[in-house]
């Protein structure tokens, strides 16, 4: 009698048997022999002392429904599946919560506040126990600490909150003198008086309570030079003169002052020649002034500048005096060092007078006056997008050189897997800023491996395969050469290779070249009629070939178009060495090995020796010929992802050829070379596939 337990779902999975034969719920291959009296038997399962038995291990129970499932063999009639499957109750699993292992019980599986005073043991929680900051206001009670639970300077002011010590908190005569200090007092400018004499600026502060004894004064703000200091204040004075930004004529009528970029910069008019001009500081504080640019030139113009920063760049509305307009210009970058073409944003009737400028809700907007009343105009801008459905993830190609800083970069921002591999050289690396926590285990070994090199003490010698300056620049000397191995060649196993052929398909997939297709050379001697549809991978890892899947394959060919999108190999095209040229193909998955048909919907038609590129979302078809006309110039795009053709479009296209070349940039597709009956192509064309745009724009 055989015994086994599965799962309640569908009796397949096998968690114990009798003689630890079953699997996937079947039958055990021996039984146990039992004593039956009017149908009535009993046994007790995973008794080791009966023969056949094996013992039942807790981790069966660690499923949540287990049933018994009996065969019963008579010695006459064979083995009987006794139905239905009994369930297994609670005895296995009293045996388990019997037999918890040490450590079995973890945080996860204790309930939030399930611990509490009563199931802590006294002492069970020491320091070692506490994780840092985990000790809260919120998880102590109230009196819990007391100085035996302190130790020693344990309570640092950090630990204090502002308040929390009062005449309660403090035993009687616990403050001393040597407990107290005197308090600090800090502030700007704002807090005192300031006066002004000729070239000198002076501050006084008088302090918010007397000290004992005049105080230890810091002048936080450079340039400041100090003065008398008493218990109750103290004086600074800074030397204070005018710069002079431009002095070109007469210059800075209506100026406008605002703070570009973090430096501050002016707009103003230029009176000696009617001009509207730009110029800002090359510092934070102003004391050093760039190149005044003139901004507009037309006419009388400048006058009434408004400036403001719009959308991150400095943008001006001012006043037309000779036609009357109001103007508005706006710099192309954050700085103002390059600006766009003023534009008359009013200039129907006379708009004259100050402007005011400012953003409302993300947009520019201004109020100024027109015709004697009071006018608003909101300065439209549009944004928008383009893309082409693809992913763009932001490289550094996208980055300009030294724009991310440490200021851009949160706490442990940069992970092992956001560095490209050897990114981050000498350069890029701060004096002493990897120590051994940044350093991952092993990490200074493998980087030295990857160069074929090894760690080695003062005075040893390292290999390498190439020049290398990075080991030049750590200090190392080259001392000569040395010939390890030379250049030979191995011939692989063979093993379960597909038979021979040529004209086949072939792609490395980064793991395993993929042949598939071809003709034999009984099929070439015959005029082409034995084109295989078989083929192999080939893993040189591991040295070994593996077949690839027959089922749903295209049929058989050679001259196909192959590319490998990076999950699937597409195969199109080409000659069946029977029919003729074909105009159908299949995608082979090696992940899942499997074929899945190419829609015919749009094909590009027959053809053979044309050509194919991936371009990352496509494949491109393109050339070829078939028996009549024997030459093309057409082709189609092949989208995996939505299984569709998409035809390309002829104008401007190549002479009709078979037998040329093409690559993909990365943008466009180039095909060079080809014949056509007499004729053999020197000529080179690009192709660049259609894109759809998507515009957006602010309302």
């Amino acid at each position: 009698m055989p015994w086994g337990r599965a799962n309640s779902i569908t009796g397949t999975t096998t968690y114990w048997s009798n003689d630890g034969s079953s699997t996937a719920g079947s039958q055990p291959t021996n039984a146990v022999t039992l004593t039956v009296t009017k149908g009535l038997y009993s046994v007790l399962l995973g008794d080791t002392t009966v023969t056949n038995m094996t013992a039942v291990p807790n981790s069966v129970f660690n499923n949540s429904d287990v049933r018994l499932r009996v065969w019963f063999n008579d010695g006459t009639n064979g083995s009987q599946l006794l139905t239905p499957d009994q369930r297994i109750a609670a005895v296995g699993y009293a045996m388990m919560a019997g037999n918890v292992q040490d450590g079995a019980i973890t945080a996860a599986k204790i309930a939030t506040g399930a611990v509490g005073g009563t199931q802590l043991a006294t002492g069970a929680v020491q320091s070692a126990n506490i994780a840092n900051g985990a000790v809260g206001g919120t998880q102590l009670a109230a009196g819990a600490v007391g100085s035996t639970q302190l130790a020693t300077g344990a309570v640092q002011s950090a630990n204090i909150a502002n308040g929390a010590v009062g005449t309660t908190q403090l035993a009687d005569l616990s403050v001393t003198g040597s407990k107290l200090r005197l308090g600090t007092e800090a502030g700007t400018a704002a807090d005192g008086v300031l006066t002004v004499t000729p070239g000198t600026l002076t501050f006084t502060r008088t302090f918010s309570y007397p000290f004992t004894s005049p105080p230890a004064v810091s002048l936080l703000s450079s340039g400041w030079v100090p003065g008398a200091v008493s218990a109750t204040n103290f004086a600074a004075s800074i030397p204070f003169a005018p710069v002079t930004p431009d002095s070109g004529g007469i210059v800075g009528n209506n100026p406008s002052l605002v703070v570009i970029n973090g430096s501050p910069a002016i707009a103003y008019n230029d009176g000696t020649n009617g001009d509207l001009k730009f110029v800002r500081a090359t510092n934070a504080a102003g004391t050093a002034w760039g190149t005044p640019v003139t901004l507009d030139s037309t006419g009388q113009v400048g006058y009434d500048a408004s400036l403001a920063v719009i959308n991150g760049n400095p943008a001006i509305s001012y006043y037309d005096l000779t036609n009357h307009h109001l103007k508005y210009i706006r710099a192309t970058d954050a700085s103002g060092t390059v600006w766009g073409t003023p534009a008359a944003l009013h200039s129907t009737d006379p708009a004259g007078g100050p402007s005011s400028l400012a953003v409302v809700n993300g947009t520019a907007a201004i109020a100024y006056q027109a015709n004697s009343s009071l006018k608003y105009i909101i300065v439209p801008e549009l944004r928008w997008q383009a893309t082409d459905g693809t992913t763009a993830p932001i490289i550094a190609a996208n980055v300009a050189a030294g724009a991310i800083g440490n200021t851009q970069l949160a706490a442990n921002a940069v992970q092992g897997t956001n560095i490209a591999s050897g990114a981050v050289g000498s350069t890029q690396v701060a004096a002493g800023a990897i120590g051994s926590s940044q350093l991952a285990s092993g990490a200074a070994v493998a980087n030295l491996n990857a160069s074929n090199q090894t760690a080695v003490p003062s005075g040893g010698i390292i290999l390498s395969l190439t020049e290398n300056p990075t080991v030049v620049n750590a200090g190392y000397i080259k001392i000569g050469t040395a010939t390890t191995t030379s250049d030979a060649w191995q011939q692989l196993t063979n093993g379960a290779t597909p038979i021979g052929r040529f004209n086949f398909s072939a792609v490395w997939t980064g793991s395993e070249m993929i042949v598939w297709g071809g003709l034999t050379a009984t099929g070439y001697l015959n005029g082409g009629n034995s084109c295989l549809n078989d083929g192999g991978r080939y893993n040189p890892a591991g040295n070994t070939w593996a077949a690839v899947s027959p089922t749903a394959e295209p049929t058989g060919r050679d001259l196909a178009g192959t590319v490998w999108t990076g999950s699937e190999m597409l195969i199109w095209g080409g000659h069946d060495g029977l029919h003729g040229y074909v105009g159908d193909g299949g995608c082979f998955n090696p992940a899942t090995n499997s074929w899945r048909a190419m829609s015919p919907t749009n094909e590009p038609g027959l053809r053979g020796a044309h050509t194919a590129v991936w371009t990352g979302t496509e494949m491109i078809v393109w050339g070829g010929w078939i028996e009549s006309p024997p030459f093309l110039n057409d082709g189609g795009r092949y989208n995996p992802t939505s299984n569709s053709w998409t035809a390309l479009n002829l104008a401007g296209a190549p002479a009709a050829r078979r037998g040329h070349s093409a690559v993909w940039t990365g943008t466009q597709m180039i095909i060079w070379g080809g014949t056509n009956t007499g004729v053999l192509f020197n000529d080179t064309f690009s192709y660049s596939p259609g894109r759809a745009m998507i515009l957006y724009q602010r309302p």
